[in-house]
């Protein structure tokens, strides 16, 4: 465990092992994690420190090198070949639960362990790239210095005069690594890689695409050509106007977007049923997450009560949310037994709301503090000031909905 440079949580530190098969000297290099690019450099990494390329890599079956393990026929990482192309090194994954198959890498886990610690102990305050560096050092000088048991020479001697000469030179330019992952196109036309979302046309919906993430760059690849490429955009989404229908019309019948309202009108009623057209207004596909947010927020709130009745929706203050809690409070008992009173009046209406019906299509309010003043959804905040053991109220309250944003993405 080490805590990494400007975080305060200790974390796990994990170790990358090479060992040359003949000579037996060793290359240990200390990581954060076990992420592709991570992996990758290492294998890099390694090569240089030999100062040369072996043949063959033996490796174990990580996810970062091996997507499928199959002794005939395994499926690596896509990063990994092209680094395996470039390297000319032939790539050979170890059978499944076999370490007698990489038992001489087995063999130093532990000595990297000890290595580990006693470097963290006489140099507690050093990165972990300095700690890998000081690691290697060891690996050369100290271990590759001493007579071997099973070759009976030091490490370092065999490596020199036997199996340096035999390494492949390393290649002239560097390697530019990539990051590869697949995603599927979910019906609202997007893949979601690495966090952000990217559009591409209706005709790929329910399609797995790869995508290659190349520096600042972004490649889609449906059955090896390209289809799309897109700079990381700053926000979380990307996308082309031209990828999306033009008119509301043929997004609403028999589409997503229909779905969701219909959706919507079974599970929660008419009023969320009117939200979700104008969310969906053009383009329809564009904004499906968003209805798919209000979805889950609303069901996730509205308990046992069935239906849930929307009254308006815009901007509230921490005023007016203190005092509809005291009204609340306040007629929380008469709001149960008195029949007269209207599920829509025992809902708080803020002076700034808008009346649903009133609503511009599409839908244009407030992106930031927007509420909705429903009935059938728990209230929140869940308590009223001064009374923490109130608990939540059931009458109705204003929902905090901030998936409801209406502004348009940037495009990518």
């Amino acid at each position: 465990m080490k805590t990494p440079p400007g975080k305060d949580a200790r974390r796990t530190v994990h170790a990358f092992i090479g060992v040359l098969a003949c000579s037996r000297l060793p290359f240990i290099q200390f990581v954060w994690g076990q992420s592709q690019s991570s992996f990758i450099a290492s294998i890099i990494a390694m090569f240089t420190f030999w100062g040369g390329v072996t043949k063959r890599l033996n490796l174990d079956n990580l996810k970062a090198g091996v997507i499928k393990a199959d002794i005939h026929d395994p499926v690596l990482n896509r990063s990994l070949s092209e680094a395996a192309d470039h390297y000319h090194f032939f790539i050979d994954p170890c059978r499944v639960a076999s370490p007698t198959e990489k038992g001489k890498v087995e063999r130093m886990v532990q000595t990297a362990r000890e290595v580990y610690r006693q470097l963290s102990a006489l140099y507690p305050e050093e990165s972990l790239e300095k700690l890998s560096l000081r690691a290697q050092d060891w690996c050369r000088d100290v271990y590759g210095a001493t007579v071997h048991g099973t070759i009976g020479v030091p490490p370092l001697q065999a490596f020199t005069e036997l199996e340096k000469p035999a390494l492949q030179p390393l290649p002239e330019s560097p390697f530019k690594l990539t990051q590869w992952g697949s995603a599927k196109v979910h019906p609202d036309q997007y893949i979601r890689f690495q966090g952000r979302f990217y559009s591409l046309p209706a005709r790929y919906i329910g399609q797995t695409v790869q995508v290659r993430r190349d520096g600042k760059m972004i490649d889609i690849f449906f059955q090896e050509p390209v289809i799309r490429s897109y700079t990381i955009p700053s926000g979380h989404r990307a996308y082309l106007s031209a990828d999306f229908p033009e008119t509301t019309r043929g997004m609403m019948d028999g589409s997503y977007a229909s779905y969701l309202i219909r959706k919507g009108e079974a599970q929660l009623g008419a009023d969320v049923a009117t939200l979700l057209k104008q969310v969906l207004d053009v383009p329809a596909n564009q904004n499906a997450r968003r209805a798919l947010g209000i979805l889950d927020r609303l069901n996730k709130h509205k308990g046992g009560w069935g239906n849930v009745s929307l009254i308006g929706c815009g901007r509230v203050s921490m005023e007016d949310q203190s005092q509809a809690c005291h009204k609340q409070s306040s007629y929380k008992h008469k709001h149960r037994t008195d029949p007269t009173i209207s599920p829509r009046e025992r809902a708080p209406v803020f002076p700034d709301f808008t009346p649903l019906h009133s609503l511009r299509t599409p839908l244009n309010v407030p992106s930031m503090g927007l509420y909705l003043s429903v009935w059938g959804c728990s209230s929140w905040p869940p308590s009223p000031p001064g009374r923490p053991d109130a608990g939540p109220y059931s009458q109705g309250g204003a929902l905090k909905c901030r998936l409801l944003r209406t502004s348009p993405p940037v495009p990518g």
